[in-house]
């Protein structure tokens, strides 16, 4: 819409794992979507053996939420891993990501389930590997899980937001 020409740019999908030495080396120009900016990754991000220059200010901010199946979400919301209720709590979250380093801070690691990409997480949530999945708003709306393969009957988002993230 703001080119005026639907052809005029060209969506590229990437993996977490690749998006920065895929961006470092030229496969795109401009990276979006889940992808928030830190120091690290403005000084010198290892991957990709660059820095990024994030120049313009976030306009928007988002963080951290845990989300899935009941009471699990109210588990991970409080931090409680050990209670009769919550010992089988199960978080899936992308293992390249600054959520993945934020939750292995709040939890141990017998309660992480990390996985390829944070589109995987819904299928391992509908698979059952885990009972909570971890991310942003947009990524864990009803809508978006259910295109991404969860159908179970009962889902909710926590109401605790653990980062405040650029984006």
């Amino acid at each position: 819409a703001v080119l005026e020409d639907a052809d005029a740019i060209e969506i590229v999908e990437i993996t977490g794992a690749t998006r920065f030495t895929d961006l470092a080396g030229g496969a795109f120009d401009v990276l979006i979507s889940l992808t928030t900016h830190t120091a690290e990754r403005d000084i010198y991000q290892s991957d990709a053996k660059t820095g990024f220059s994030f120049v313009a200010s976030p306009y928007f901010f988002d963080g951290l939420h845990f989300a899935g199946i009941p009471p699990f979400v109210g588990c991970a919301d409080t931090l409680d891993y050990t209670s009769t209720e919550c010992v089988d709590l199960k978080i899936c979250v992308g293992e390249f990501t600054t959520w993945y380093i934020i939750i292995q801070s709040l939890f141990p690691d017998s309660v992480i389930v990390t996985v390829p990409n944070i589109e995987d997480e819904p299928r391992f949530l509908e698979g059952g590997v885990c009972n909570v999945i971890a991310g942003e708003s947009v990524h864990l709306m009803l809508e978006t899980v259910r295109s991404l393969g969860f159908t179970g009957p009962s889902y909710e988002i926590g109401t605790t937001i653990y980062s405040k993230d650029p984006l």
